[in-house]
């Protein structure tokens, strides 16, 4: 009996495949392929980085790292200070120079 199930759910497979693709062999009405971008010429996209904001982001990344640094390893700053072009801490404490790594 699962022999015959399996069989019939062969048949009926092969029998949807047939039908669906019979339209694409003979080139009817109903086979519309739509081509994705790759076949259909491609496209071209031009990207910029505007190196001013770039610079800003990573400047404003150290800055947070140092913070993170210092209040991981319970070191204690008076200020921490950025610009547009170095960050500036002052450590409350002077013994935890040797604390920080270059």
């Amino acid at each position: 009996m699962k022999l015959n199930f399996r069989a019939a759910l062969l048949g009926a497979a092969i029998l949807f495949g047939v039908i669906f693709s019979v339209p694409s062999f003979f080139g009817t009405q109903g086979a519309k392929i739509t081509l994705g971008l790759d076949l259909q010429g491609g496209l071209h996209m031009l990207l910029g980085v505007k190196s001013e904001e770039a610079l800003k982001s990573q400047i404003k990344s150290i800055a947070s790292s140092v913070k993170f640094y210092t209040d991981r390893n319970d070191i204690l700053l008076e200020s921490i200070e950025f610009d547009e072009e170095s960050v500036s801490f002052v450590l409350l404490d002077r013994d935890d120079v040797k604390n920080i790594k270059p």
